[in-house]
């Protein structure tokens, strides 16, 4: 609707596994219930019987109680597109699924098929529709949704290392270091956006992408495909 606004604050990764969560997010409290929407990514497990994946590098999960207190931070949207949501395996992301749905918190970025995982959270603030998506690059070979298989939404980007000089042989050099994205999952990507816009007055994506060693650093294919995703009708992405 003309003039109407709502305030977003976006925040990252999110995983509390401590006896007393609420405790820990009382001095945000105030400052995110000035927001009509808190969205957030839930970095993480909250599950009382996971099956831990084999692909996972280590295990980030905790009890489902310890989870509760997620929709009085308060959230309202949170995306499960990371690198440590299927660490349970599908038991443990329908488990946290579950319990952020339970508290009132719309879900993007992982589901029970590639489907649900690039469909966006949609919610109301204000008189205004909201959608949220969420993808991931950096994750476990074989965490990726697909067709008939929870998991979560892929942004896979496949890297690509060159001689820099072909006419010239120098051992040892360092390579020219390319990016590219798979087709497949570009594909998706932009489908799930321009989706999300045609039926939202304003959608966000959130990626989760980089290298975790070198966070300072600003990747060439994050911005490509940031830029990508604003072409697609994204108004914002995290």
């Amino acid at each position: 609707m003309a003039g109407e606004t709502a305030t977003v604050f976006g925040v990252g990764d999110v995983f509390l596994n401590v006896p007393d969560g609420r405790a820990s997010l009382r001095p945000l409290t105030p400052l995110l219930e000035t927001a009509e929407v808190v969205f957030g990514n839930c970095e993480g497990v909250y599950s009382d019987r996971p099956c831990l994946s084999p692909a996972r590098r280590h295990f980030m999960g905790a009890p489902r109680e310890r989870g509760g207190m997620l929709g009085e931070a308060p959230f309202q949207v949170m995306t499960c597109a990371n690198n440590h949501t299927m660490d349970g395996g599908g038991i443990g992301l329908s488990d946290t699924i579950a319990l952020l749905r339970e508290q009132g918190i719309a879900v993007t970025g992982a589901g029970e098929d590639l489907a649900d995982a690039t469909s966006p959270a949609t919610i109301e603030a204000n008189g205004l529709r909201l959608a949220f998506l969420g993808f991931c690059s950096v994750f476990p070979v074989g965490h990726e949704a697909r067709p008939d298989r929870p998991g979560i939404a892929p942004l896979r980007v496949r890297t690509i290392y060159q001689e820099p000089d072909r006419s010239f042989w120098e051992p040892g050099i360092d390579p020219l270091i390319a990016t590219e994205a798979l087709s497949g999952d570009l594909d998706g990507f932009r489908d799930s956006i321009a989706a999300a816009r045609s039926s939202a007055d304003f959608v966000v994506v959130a990626c989760h992408w980089g290298y975790s060693s070198r966070l300072e650093l600003l990747h060439d294919y994050e911005l490509e495909l940031a830029r990508q995703a604003v072409a697609c009708g994204a108004d914002a992405v995290l």
